[in-house]
């Protein structure tokens, strides 16, 4: 999984993660949730383009795991 400088990541890379993982993910819609906003941020279907990113204020942390609903 890819997270830049400002701790953004990016969701193409963490899509490859959840897929090598054997989920099948294969031409979904995808979303994720803010916590920020209280609502599901579509971001469109896979395959995703490489410059889709989940804020890092839209990333949940709880001790050292950084989460993503």
């Amino acid at each position: 999984m890819t997270i830049n400088e400002n701790g953004d990541i990016q969701l193409s890379s963490l899509v490859d993660t959840l897929k090598a993982m054997k989920f099948p993910i294969d031409s979904s819609m995808l979303f994720y949730y803010s916590p920020t906003t209280g609502m599901y941020v579509y971001c469109g279907n896979d395959p995703l383009p490489t410059h889709i990113m989940i804020p890092a204020c839209e990333v949940a942390e709880e001790g050292n795991r950084k989460i993503v609903t």
